[in-house]
């Protein structure tokens, strides 16, 4: 009987981990999509439009940090 709440709680607590991993996806795709910067005239460094700066800083830093929080969370997701 007591073992019962325990395995309550690893089934939600793994039905929450898998949530937080696709909202944090979904956002990290939203975020890859930045319309906000197609119009956006700046220049950094001279020659470096802020589009391009955007996604060296999305896919260098942002989605590989996000990519090992996913794996080190959710992979594999406990029974």
């Amino acid at each position: 009987m007591s073992s019962e709440p325990n395995k309550r709680f690893l089934k939600s607590s793994a039905g929450n981990v898998l949530l937080a991993v696709v909202l944090l996806v979904v956002f990290q795709v939203i975020l890859h999509n930045d319309f906000w910067n197609w119009t956006d005239p700046k220049i950094y460094f001279g020659w470096l439009p802020s589009n391009v700066l955007y996604r060296i800083v999305m896919v260098g830093i942002v989605i590989p940090i996000t990519m090992h929080i996913v794996t080190k969370i959710s992979w594999p997701i406990p029974k």
